[in-house]
């Protein structure tokens, strides 16, 4: 009989632990339903971009992505972006994917424009844009780059020699 209890206490303290986490999970990450409006950007690639990522403006949180679809007729992906009530969007704002960190989820940096251009309403979209960068391509640009840096320019290339072999004489042109 003791024994039982105890185990069914342990048990009921493990999933206190558990609903514990839940909870603070929830909460931390922020995936609460997002109020305010829709608005929406199309881009050539979102490689690595997934419904419910940020959207962040000068660094704090103001949205999330909604839903990406291709578009048949361009071949486009339009994302559906939900922003909160308040975040005031101009004409000339702008929209990149940015990746978090090395290994990190990507986000979607926002720029809201400004002066004095018309105001986004909701279901506007955004005209100016920057796609994803894939670290793949990146990192062979950059190998590139070195690789062409280094090699010798035609008239530093020398004629390579063996060891212990004695060059010949030039001959003098008369």
């Amino acid at each position: 009989m003791h024994r039982s209890l105890i185990e069914t206490v342990l048990g009921a303290a493990v999933l206190a632990v558990a609903v514990f986490f839940l909870i603070f999970g929830y909460t931390e990450t922020n995936e609460s339903a997002v109020g305010g409006y829709t608005i929406k950007a199309k881009f050539s690639r979102v490689d690595g971009v997934k419904i419910g990522d940020e959207i962040r403006m000068f660094g704090v949180r103001v949205g999330s992505v909604a839903s990406l679809e291709l578009d048949p007729t361009d071949y486009l992906v339009q994302m559906t972006m939900n922003i909160n009530q308040g975040i005031k969007l101009h004409s000339d704002a702008f929209a990149a994917i940015n990746t978090a960190g090395l290994f990190s989820g990507k986000f979607i940096a926002l720029d809201p424009g400004g002066g004095e251009d018309e105001v986004l309403k909701p279901g506007d979209a955004i005209a100016f844009v920057q796609d994803s960068v894939i670290l793949d391509e990146l990192v062979e640009k950059i190998v590139g780059f070195a690789k062409s840096s280094r090699a010798p320019k035609p008239a530093e290339a020398v004629a390579p020699t063996t060891p212990g072999a004695k060059s010949a004489p030039a001959k003098k042109q008369p």
